[in-house]
């Protein structure tokens, strides 16, 4: 139970904190995922020509902006876990 509400505070805390001028469209995150380190993300990140972002409030926030099809997206974490996609 605690660390359902962990995530949902998280969840909350990176909603508010990262909040994205004209995001048009989200996708879910598969609840399964398990973490993935810190160098890992940034260097898929990196591996995709992205660019990586991270900060820390209480947890662990990541980010990898990149272009895939003539769009951008940005793919959130939390804590090393997949959080959600967002297109803009």
């Amino acid at each position: 139970m605690e660390k359902v509400f962990k995530r949902a505070a998280a969840a909350a805390v990176l909603s508010a904190s990262i909040a994205v001028p004209g995001l048009v469209e989200f996708s879910t995150a598969v609840a399964s995922a398990r973490p993935i380190s810190e160098s890992t993300i940034k260097s898929e990140c990196k591996s995709v020509g992205g660019t990586y972002y991270t900060f820390t409030n209480q947890f662990q926030y990541s980010t990898c902006t990149y272009t895939a099809g003539g769009a951008k997206y940005r793919d959130y974490y939390v804590d090393g876990e997949y959080y959600h996609t967002a297109k803009f």
